[in-house]
């Protein structure tokens, strides 16, 4: 059981070698322009953030004034909602954690949604549907696809449109970059390594030092 553990301990630490983590969150401190302008990309903390037109019957808009809603910059969903899509510039591997987002109560727009999508090489591998919720202040929305290489995040209302255009509002991505391990390791991760190896090892000799006596 000991040689067991002590394999699975230097497992982890191999596992934890291989894809370092690194959090990041974007605040889109990027955007520039008037408030309520068309959003259409920014690059931010080594993410891209864009706009996907057509994807949902309403618009994404940005805000980067002083608006009554919080401070911005963020992004504001107008009509049935919009798309954005965020990915890594090179195309790394990232992973969610969460979001916020602000929804105003007074619209009565209890059947809007929000569907997170994780995409791998093209293909999608996680979808996580959510309900908002609507409090006239920001809440934290938690979703958690996976090791991804592509984020698209849905802002929807599933009711026909009743006249009043604004949705809900978006903000603070927080993300975790995966990176795996360079060809070359670096000095710290030989160290890691060496550690985790010779921890088994060295159960492996005390084992072999207590043998138990057939007499």
């Amino acid at each position: 059981m000991r040689m067991i553990r002590n394999c699975s301990i230097a497992a982890a630490l191999c596992i934890a070698i291989a894809f370092p983590a690194d959090a990041t969150t974007i605040t889109f401190g990027a955007l520039a322009g008037p408030d309520l302008s068309p959003f259409v990309s920014l690059t931010e903390s080594g993410f891209t953030v864009t706009n996907i037109p057509g994807s949902v019957a309403g618009s994404v808009n940005q805000q980067t004034g002083l608006g009554s809603l919080g401070a911005p910059p963020y992004l504001d969903f107008f009509g049935f909602g919009g798309t954005i899509e965020v990915s890594r510039i090179g195309n790394g591997i990232f992973s969610v954690n969460s979001f916020d987002f602000l929804g105003i109560s007074v619209l009565n727009r209890n059947s809007a949604s929000y569907v997170v999508e994780g995409f791998m090489g093209g293909s999608l591998v996680s979808s996580d549907t959510g309900l908002p919720v609507f409090s006239n202040v920001w809440s934290t929305e938690h979703s958690t696809p996976g090791l991804i290489d592509r984020l698209r995040i849905t802002i929807l209302d599933d009711n026909a449109y009743d006249g009043v255009s604004f949705l809900g509002s978006i903000d603070n991505i927080d993300l975790l970059e995966h990176d795996p391990v360079s060809p070359v390791p670096e000095p710290a991760s030989w160290a890691m390594m060496i550690a985790g190896f010779g921890a088994v090892g060295a159960g492996m000799r005390r084992r072999r030092r207590v043998a138990p006596s057939l007499i």
